[in-house]
């Protein structure tokens, strides 16, 4: 109670948050872009469950009342939080799950309007307190910036910051005090051509026909090449099986092709070099999924599994974009428009994850038929799938259209790099490794010896 109004607060909405999500866990996700926290819940019981509900739903990837209930008492919480009288009441109080996030939209709204009623008191304290003017007029200032970024208003920097802290940054890098955060593609004249390799918050779209290396490049060379590197790599496998994706990643380690690796009569020499192969890769920070996690919210639910295991999460691997499913998605959309949404969500979750987001598309069929190497604009769906990308890059095996051709050569289109010029890379810079699968730069194939 202040001066006889009540403190903003909504028990129900806070019960109907609370109950929804655990009757209908697959809600969770769409109520944790609402930035909801425990910190926001008017009674601490509430926090302390919503915080035990999140703390398993990012373990496990589902909830339920049993497993809640055991963490809360894992946590010493249960008796805090009323025990089963107060669990009784949120389920009591689950509506229509749909509901979920316009409960807690009026949660986040309630706990503002506590927040500003803080900072007023805050603001009314220095007011009459004795320090000076200038220094309670700039402690109130932070107050307000306070209630301007829990509401989504972010402070600007101002150019002298901005560059200072930048410049900052590139000394400290070039004495050797900062090693910024690059991931290699596995491809020294890639690397080189994108200034020494992918960076964090990147979407990079590896667009072309089939049969020309988009997997092998996004799977093979830079999943495989960031996880060796111990950067925690997810791949999300919508056309081939989890197995046929572990058999490529053996075949690139063994040079022995995944199509014969399970057949009988496997040559000693070939079964030795697979199970070395083996032993090297399964220690790997790497996680392979299904059509299981279709759509962004999904990948975004395995990788904070993946996050809370090793702690941060380097690559996400989408193949690919136009076999995504959009949650929710309108009964009247089009398919361009859900391509334009998971395009933009995939860079968005690379932002937000700071991490590599590597996302295979297919041209459309007017370039299938040109038979020569298409370009980013040929993206089957969306123009927004160049429009989005940092990165675009296009395999090509020429003699897959030409019988003449040499059967390693290959090239690698740079279509668009936002970040700096592009530069095509050639049959001089690059080679492909049918038994292996995977591209090759001059330094490649001679740690490989033979191609």
């Amino acid at each position: 109670m202040q001066d006889g109004l009540l403190v903003p607060h909504s028990l129900d909405a806070e019960r109907e948050v609370l109950g929804s999500v655990l009757v209908n866990p697959s809600v969770m996700d769409e109520v944790l872009l609402t930035g909801l926290g425990a910190e926001d819940f008017y009674q601490k019981k509430h926090g302390l469950i919503w915080s035990a509900m999140v703390e398993v739903y990012a373990a496990e990837g589902h909830l339920d009342e049993v497993t809640l209930v055991q963490k809360l008492k894992d946590r010493k919480h249960y008796r805090d939080m009323g025990g089963p009288v107060t669990l009784g009441e949120i389920l009591d109080k689950a509506g229509i799950s749909t509901s979920a996030p316009r409960y807690a939209a009026i949660v986040l709204e309630k706990a503002s309007r506590r927040a500003m009623i803080g900072a007023g008191e805050e603001v009314i304290r220095l007011g009459h307190s004795d320090i000076p003017a200038e220094t309670a007029l700039d402690q109130a200032e932070n107050c307000i910036r306070t209630l301007q970024r829990r509401g989504g208003v972010a402070d600007g920097i101002d150019a002298h910051s901005g560059i200072k802290a930048h410049l900052e940054r590139v000394y400290a890098i070039q004495d050797g005090k900062y090693d910024p955060t690059i991931i290699s593609t596995g491809i020294t004249p890639l690397d080189e051509t994108i200034g020494g390799g992918l960076r964090p918050g990147w979407l990079v779209v590896v667009m072309s026909c089939a049969g020309h290396g988009k997997s092998a490049l996004a799977i093979n060379n830079f999943a495989m090449s960031a996880a060796k590197a111990e950067h925690p790599v997810l791949v999300c496998s919508y056309e081939m099986s989890q197995p046929e994706v572990y058999a490529r990643m053996l075949a690139s380690e063994s040079g022995v092709p995944a199509h014969v690796q399970d057949k009988p009569g496997l040559e000693f020499e070939r079964l030795t070099a697979l199970t070395a192969a083996a032993d090297k890769l399964a220690p790997l920070p790497l996680w392979v999924v299904g059509s299981e996690a279709r759509t962004v919210e999904r990948i975004r639910r395995v990788a904070r599994r993946m996050h809370l295991r090793y702690g941060r999460i380097g690559m996400v691997v989408v193949d690919y974009l136009q076999l995504m499913s959009q949650t929710r998605s309108r009964r009247d959309g089009t398919k361009e428009e859900e391509i334009s949404h998971n395009t933009r969500s995939l860079k968005l979750l690379a932002q937000e994850l700071d991490c590599v987001v590597v996302v295979l598309s297919q041209p459309i069929l007017e370039a299938k038929r040109a038979k020569k190497r298409p370009c980013i604009q040929d993206s089957k769906g969306s123009g927004a799938i160049e429009d989005d990308a940092d990165l675009a890059l296009v395999p090509w095996l020429p003699h897959r259209v030409r019988d003449a051709a040499n059967k390693h050569d290959a090239e690698i289109g740079v279509d668009k790099f936002r970040h700096g010029p592009t530069r095509d890379l050639g049959v001089e810079q690059i080679r492909w490794s049918g038994r292996r699968m995977m591209f090759l730069g001059d330094d490649g194939i001679r740690i490989m010896g033979e191609i």
